[in-house]
């Protein structure tokens, strides 16, 4: 998958409100290849025994050759805009990702009494995962004796033959820009167990305890590429246990109320424990990693209310809420020049996050054998959050919305193997970045 952007910005920037324009042109190629192995296996004479188990291998591979970004600024007083030559840069970007994941799990059904169905089950995930990021910056430095005028909006107005001396104190010289920061590699390991039991009572209640432990360790390391500077190394190395509760009532044929709890936990990934840059395309901002980073573990209760017109139709209502220690969100870095425009991920002293949610879904058959439908399904959650930092006013988690409305509409052909569907979304307000 490949993908060219070419983007002008026109408006006021910094504090002052100085008159800018950015012209930003990048191609970024993307490749994925993928494959998976799966087994099923029903053994025992009574086959109470079901063994499923999953194989997976990827690579991921992402090339950003020559991403080019110039900046002039009308800042002279003259009317004419002035070449910023700090912020030509021309950037090239390499990311390899491989990853291994193995899967079992193991059911068997319990001899119990009549009116009661049992299920034990158990199994394992183990997953590797590696990456290898290279980034190189290329611009100018010098000229500060030299005109910067660039009456066309163009760098050769400015950076030419006759300006480039080699020598910063007579005219531009190249400058390679790399940090040390800009390439990293890392690797995560996740070794996971698991056991639950599934226990429904007379057709009417059920109960699912499941537990499960994971050992996890994570590795960043960052490096320079143009000298033997000494790596900064971001570790994540624990071991949790997470246990969860679900209770189903089917208080008819048609209603059911649902109650969970759980422990979860939320992991920084590679980028956001690296020092690395790296830019955001949707909101065109610099994001920087931060190897201090913490887990985020979160407790969460939910209960649901859902009723059943028939076997597609029905709707819910739900409240949810979460407690969450040391929450992760980006924020703003305050800086100026080059560094400017910039963002990095911090954790939060905790948070908590609580709403409700409404959904639904109605059909409507026609057509020979009621072949054809038109379906329309909708899910709506209004969502609180409250963030507590120390030495700050309490406000909204930094990427959760006030709320969110999902809207489907679709039409199913059985017979002619034809599907379209329409779908719609609205985020509330949210806040982008802290700060």
């Amino acid at each position: 998958v490949t993908d060219s952007r070419t983007k002008r910005q026109f408006g006021d920037d910094g504090d002052e409100q100085i008159p800018s324009a950015r012209f930003i042109t990048d191609w970024v190629e993307r490749q994925f290849i993928s494959q998976q192995f799966t087994g099923n296996h029903v053994l025992g004479e009574e086959e109470r025994w079901v063994v499923d188990w999953q194989l997976t291998a990827s690579r991921a591979e992402r090339e950003a050759p020559d991403r080019r970004e110039v900046r002039f600024d009308l800042d002279g007083g003259d009317g004419i805009y002035n070449l910023e030559v700090p912020f030509v840069t021309r950037r090239y970007d390499e990311l390899v990702d491989n990853n291994f994941d193995l899967t079992a799990n193991v059911d068997y059904m319990l001899d119990t009494p009549s009116s009661i169905e049992t299920t034990l089950s158990f199994g394992g995930q183990f997953i590797h995962r590696d990456r290898d990021a290279d980034s190189e910056t290329y611009g100018f430095t010098g000229g500060q004796f030299l005109d910067d005028n660039a009456p066309n909006l163009a760098v050769s107005d400015v950076i030419n033959e006759a300006t480039i001396t080699g020598d910063p104190s007579t005219g531009y010289a190249f400058q390679d820009k790399t940090l040390a920061s800009d390439s990293y590699e890392a690797e995560m390991d996740l070794n996971a167990v698991y056991v639950s039991l599934d226990t429904l009572q007379n057709d009417t209640y059920q109960t699912v305890l499941g537990l499960r432990y994971e050992d996890y360790q994570q590795t960043t390391d960052t490096f320079d590429l143009a000298d033997s500077g000494e790596a900064v190394t971001s570790e994540l190395d624990e071991a949790v246990l997470l246990p969860a509760i679900n209770f189903n009532w089917f208080m008819t044929d048609n209603q059911t109320l649902r109650f969970g709890a759980s422990q979860t936990v939320s992991r920084p990934d590679f980028k956001e424990t690296s020092l690395a840059v790296f830019y955001d395309p949707d909101f065109d901002i610099r994001v920087r990693g931060n190897p201090n980073l913490q887990v985020s573990d979160a407790t969460n209760l939910d209960v649901r209310y859902q009723f059943f017109w028939d076997d597609v139709d029905s709707w819910s209502i739900g409240a949810f809420y979460k407690d969450i220690d040391d929450p992760i969100e980006r924020v703003v870095l305050p800086a100026s020049g080059t560094a400017g425009n910039s963002r990095r991920f911090e954790n939060a002293d905790r948070a908590d996050v609580y709403g409700l949610e409404l959904e639904g879904r109605k059909e409507w058959g026609f057509g020979s054998g009621m072949a054809q439908s038109f379906f329309v399904s909708a899910n709506v959650s209004l969502i609180e959050s409250e963030v507590e930092q120390l030495g700050q006013d309490t406000r909204a988690l930094q990427g959760q919305p006030e709320y969110v409305v999902n809207l489907i509409f679709g039409f199913d052909d059985v017979q002619n193997d034809q599907e379209v569907t329409l779908l719609l979304n609205q985020n509330g307000d949210t806040i982008a970045d802290v700060g």
